[in-house]
């Protein structure tokens, strides 16, 4: 998947894929064997909660988390931009600095997720599609370790 694009023009490595466990799973690969891992373990607990649950809504929400994960890294200026306002957060000496590391990493997330849903505003947004606010909580953690969001 890598070299498609010009990474140092701003663009994608790659395409962005469909919201597919196989598409994802090939551009997850691409982007390193820890985010492999995960999403591995994670696809597997979504299959044994949708089971369990008789849902596919576990199913559908790791697929849509994990498309938010590729369309962020995907783009080594948006996923360097993201190391650099989690870094800022976690090393804010203010709860201004902080909340301005935070409202920084909310419009990336709102860009991915707007990528992938392909909606231009939360206005023209299907029903059930995430506004901006909620893609923290969905997207995941932010891993202190590596300084990167992990859904989870």
């Amino acid at each position: 998947m890598r070299g498609l694009a010009d990474p140092a023009r701003g663009n994608p490595l790659f395409p962005m894929p469909p919201l597919t466990e196989a598409a994802l799973r090939v551009a997850v690969t691409s982007l390193g064997s820890t985010a492999a891992d995960r999403f591995e373990r994670e696809i597997r607990a979504a299959r044994q909660e949708a089971e369990k649950a008789d849902n596919a809504v576990p199913v559908h929400t790791f697929l849509h988390r994990w498309g938010v994960y590729v369309a962020l890294h995907r783009h080594p200026d948006r996923a360097a931009r993201l190391s650099a306002l989690e870094k800022a957060v976690g090393e804010a000496v203010s709860r201004a600095e902080a909340r301005a590391g935070s409202a920084g990493t909310a419009a990336l997330l709102d860009e991915a997720a707007r990528e992938v849903t392909g909606c231009t505003q939360e206005a023209t947004c299907p029903e059930g599609v995430p506004s901006r606010g909620q893609w923290i909580g969905l997207l995941g953690r932010v891993a202190p370790h590596d300084g990167t969001v992990q859904p989870g």
